[in-house]
């Protein structure tokens, strides 16, 4: 399951990611991360890997199907949680979010996870690979 957390004051879309994600948690995240970037503008992504099980098989294909324009805004993108599905994660951010420049923390490390995503982003051409970086 995702849950989007309301965190307008500081424009930063905060996703919660547990258990074992389905084609229907993709289905539902989509709107609700749309919805928050027209409400809260932004250009920050904190997802947080909270007991995280796994994804369904076939789930992620699905994303590139969804109008995500409004994600192409995100610069920054900070993962934290279990280092065994940091990659996984990375490669679905970079789906939803191609313009962004992403980071894994460990859970450890989230002070410095959000003194990095805090940082002014220059958005440069072409779009960047997903990088598992571990602090």
């Amino acid at each position: 399951m995702f849950t989007v957390h309301d965190a307008c004051s500081k424009g930063i879309l905060r996703i919660t990611a547990c258990d074992r994600l389905s084609h229907d948690d993709y289905a539902s995240l989509v709107p609700q991360m749309e919805a928050f970037l027209q409400r809260c503008g932004g250009d920050r992504c904190w997802i947080e890997l909270t007991d995280f099980l796994g994804v369904e098989p076939g789930s992620l294909v699905d994303v590139s199907c969804y109008d995500v324009h409004l994600c192409r805004q995100i610069g920054r993108c900070v993962i934290i949680g279990n280092r065994a599905w940091s990659l996984c994660m990375c490669r679905f951010a970079q789906a939803v979010f191609p313009a962004a420049e992403i980071r894994y923390f460990e859970p450890r490390d989230a002070d410095e996870a959000y003194e990095w995503i805090r940082q002014l982003v220059a958005h440069k051409s072409p779009l960047p690979s997903p990088v598992l970086v571990t602090v």
